[in-house]
């Protein structure tokens, strides 16, 4: 684990859980042993470039229902924390400001547009749906671009055929 509290991976999940993040300014360094209490890795693929990546579960901080990290060369990139969509509404905290970019996102089979709202310079992301936060991200500060580029989350849900359909269709 990290020597600093506020550098420990529980730290930063419980700011991002509860939006204490007036004074965010992105994910400090964190190495993989951070996350070892976690399953094995899953590969993944982040960005509009699709690297590669390592995902993890992470232990869920109270008011969320799920919190995952990516890692790349032994360090972690990203943390999604996923809030309670069916406890109190949670919004982007005033004191961000407006973000740097919003950008469409498909969250499971739903357009959102205008869905995920980006600070990159903060290391912040937010997927919303209808101004309620259902993912925040948290990522080491970078310009926008990059964000897009190399750490972007794919948070859509593609439909597969049934087998049975398969079947029937020879496939």
């Amino acid at each position: 684990m990290s020597s600093e509290p506020g550098t420990s991976l529980g730290y930063v999940l419980a700011r991002l859980a509860a939006l204490d993040l007036a004074d965010w300014r992105g994910l400090p360094p964190l190495r993989s042993g951070d996350a070892a209490d976690t399953d094995t890795p899953a590969a993944a693929m982040l960005g509009a470039t699709f690297e590669p990546a390592d995902v993890v579960p992470l232990a869920t901080p109270p008011s969320a229902t799920g919190a995952r990290a990516w890692l790349r060369d032994g360090r972690v990139v990203l943390v999604d924390v996923a809030l309670d969509s069916e406890g109190a509404a949670f919004s982007v905290p005033d004191s961000l400001g407006e973000p740097e970019r919003r950008l469409d996102v498909t969250y499971g089979l739903q357009h959102l547009p205008s869905g995920e709202w980006i600070y990159a310079a903060r290391g912040l992301a937010f997927v919303v749906d209808d101004e309620r936060v259902r993912h925040v991200l948290g990522f080491v500060a970078c310009a926008v671009d990059e964000y897009e580029a190399r750490l972007r989350v794919s948070f859509a849900t593609t439909r597969r055929p049934l087998a049975s359909t398969q079947a029937k269709e020879g496939l």
